[in-house]
């Protein structure tokens, strides 16, 4: 938690202190969002590229990922030495191989719809669930405060319309996530996902984590064994030019 604190004290003079604040649910989001940049900055994204690495089963790979609104995003990386490329045009999702996490080439409709929301959890979100959460399709609950790490939490249950539920913990003074758990089917074994947010930093007046560690089934003694990783951001880029060509299949541009 020490980086978190440490990256966030130059910011904290900005707001009031957070023991004046009222606690109830409303106020947390507007405390979120206001310290990590205000709703008008993270609506004004209108497309970023990020670089970064990942760190899987002792292997570390690294990674381009590009947006643009409204639904139009790319996502680059490897697989011993050989490319993986995957994305969506806004109707067709697509990649570099026959069978991978989108589906088939040029899908539509529903399976696209349904290739587009398995790879978006793929890219890093820099606005967070938090954002306009309802026009999102969420439901939000406050659970109360606990201890974590030797941390005051704030303890949220993120609601989707599936049903699905993640838990959201937010450091009670700087209001930032500091972790996130949430149930997933992993070959074909329910296990517990657990995210960690660190190394906030400021980002065109934005503050983002850029290391995320996921622990599958809550093994703190091996976050990166087993299905555990890491991801470090290097670079983040606010609305860059970005082409629409950038995000079609090429397959189709050699038609």
């Amino acid at each position: 938690m020490k980086i978190v604190i440490r990256t966030l004290l130059g910011i904290a003079l900005m707001i009031p202190a957070a023991d004046s604040w009222p606690q109830n649910l409303e106020q947390i989001v507007q405390n979120h969002i206001e310290i990590r940049g205000g709703y008008e900055a993270f609506k004004n994204i209108q497309s970023f590229r990020i670089m970064g690495r990942t760190v899987r089963r002792g292997m570390e790979t690294s990674f381009t990922a590009c947006m643009k609104k409204p639904e139009k995003f790319r996502y680059e990386t490897e697989f011993g030495g050989n490319p993986i490329l995957f994305g969506f045009d806004g109707e067709n999702a697509w990649n570099t191989i026959s069978q991978g996490p989108s589906g088939r080439r040029g899908d539509t409709g529903a399976t696209a719809r349904g290739s587009r929301n398995m790879m978006m959890r793929t890219l890093p979100d820099l606005e967070g669930p938090l954002v306009d959460y309802e026009s999102k399709g969420f439901s939000l609950e406050w659970l109360g405060n606990e201890s974590m790490e030797g941390t005051e939490v704030i303890k949220l249950k993120l609601t989707g319309e599936d049903g699905a539920e993640r838990f959201l913990y937010l450091d009670s003074e700087y209001y930032v996530i500091l972790k996130e758990t949430s149930i997933r089917e992993f070959r074909g074994n329910t296990m517990e996902m657990e995210t960690y947010y660190s190394d906030y930093k400021e980002v065109d007046g934005l503050m983002i984590a850029h290391t995320m560690e996921t622990r599958m089934g809550g093994g703190a003694d091996r976050p990166m064994g087993g299905a555990g990783s890491q991801t470090v951001i290097e670079s983040i880029e606010i609305n860059p030019q970005l082409d629409d060509s950038l995000f079609e299949d090429p397959a189709r541009k050699n038609l």
